[in-house]
C-alpha cells in the first residue's frame, strides 16, 4: 500500500489598491450656502433639503483576485470628522446628522445642519475595509471638504458647483468609454440612445451643475461664465470650448 503525501497549497494573493473619493449626491444641495440675514433664511436650508455626501470607495488587485470594485457595503468603524474632531463628540452637530449603514451608500453622511456665516468646517472621513482574501483590514481615510456659508448683500454675486470639490476619475468604470471602444472596433452600432445610457458620474464626460447667486438670489441671466486653469499663484490661462477637456459651457452648467 502506497500513502500519499497530502501538501497544503498556499495561494498568493495581491494587495488590494483603494481609490476613495467624496461625492456629493445633492446637486441642489452644494457644501456651500448663502444666507440672508434680513429674512434669517439659509440657500439651501438644510433642515429642508439636506447635505449628502458619499466617501465612494473603489477596490482593486492587479492580480484579478478581488471581483468587488465598489466596496462601501464592506465598510466597518466608520467615523466622519469635523475640523480634525469626530462629529460624534461635537455637540452643535447632535441630531444634525445620521450615516448610511446599507449597501452602497454605507458610510454616506445626510447634513441637516446650516452653517452660520463666519463658520466653516472640514469634513473627511475615515474607516476600514476588510480584505478577506488576506486577513488584513485596510485603513480608508478621505480628502477633505470645506461647508461653508456666504452673508451675501443684495449686490454680490456668487458661484457654486453641483458637485464634489475634488473629482477623480477611474477608467475601469468608465462605461462611455466601453461604448467608445466597442463602436470603432465594430462590435455594436453608434446610437444616440446608447451614448446617452452610458453616461454617468463615472464617465470621461461628465455634465457640472452651477448655480450664480446675486445677494441671495438665484440667477440665471445677466452673466457670463468663464473657466480658468490654475497655472501659478500669479498666472492663470482661460480654457474653452477650444481644448479638448471642454465640451460645452454654458450660464447654468459645465
Amino acid at each position: 500500500m502506497i500513502e500519499s503525501e497530502k501538501k497544503r497549497i498556499r495561494k498568493e494573493f495581491q494587495p488590494l489598491t483603494i481609490a476613495v473619493s467624496l461625492k456629493i449626491m445633492t446637486p441642489n444641495s452644494p457644501a456651500n450656502q448663502v444666507y440672508n440675514p434680513v429674512a434669517n433664511e439659509y440657500d439651501p436650508d438644510r433642515g429642508v433639503t439636506p447635505l449628502v455626501i458619499l466617501p465612494e470607495v473603489i477596490a482593486n488587485a492587479a492580480d484579478g483576485s478581488w471581483d468587488m470594485p465598489y466596496v462601501n457595503s464592506l465598510l466597518a468603524e466608520m467615523n466622519w470628522f469635523a475640523n480634525g474632531e469626530n462629529i460624534s463628540a461635537i455637540s452643535s452637530w447632535n441630531g444634525k446628522y445620521s450615516i448610511d449603514t446599507v449597501g452602497d451608500t454605507r458610510g454616506a453622511i445626510t447634513i441637516s445642519r446650516n452653517v452660520a456665516p463666519g463658520e466653516s468646517f472640514e469634513l473627511h472621513f475615515e474607516g476600514l475595509i476588510a480584505d478577506t482574501r488576506l486577513g488584513v483590514n485596510i485603513p480608508v481615510k478621505t480628502d477633505s471638504i470645506m461647508l461653508t456659508t456666504v452673508d451675501k448683500s443684495e449686490d454680490t454675486y456668487g458661484l457654486s458647483i453641483g458637485d464634489s470639490q475634488i473629482i477623480q476619475y477611474n477608467p475601469f468604470l468608465d462605461k462611455l468609454l466601453l461604448y467608445d471602444y466597442k463602436v470603432a472596433n465594430n462590435l455594436i452600432s453608434a446610437s444616440t440612445a446608447n451614448r446617452n445610457a452610458a453616461l454617468d458620474e463615472n464617465s470621461y464626460e461628465r455634465t457640472i451643475p452651477l448655480m450664480v447667486t446675486k445677494g441671495v438670489n438665484k440667477i440665471t441671466t445677466g452673466y457670463t461664465i468663464e473657466l480658468y486653469q490654475v497655472n501659478s499663484i500669479s498666472s492663470q490661462t482661460m480654457l474653452t470650448t477650444a481644448n479638448h477637456e471642454i465640451v460645452a459651457l454654458s450660464l447654468t452648467s459645465l
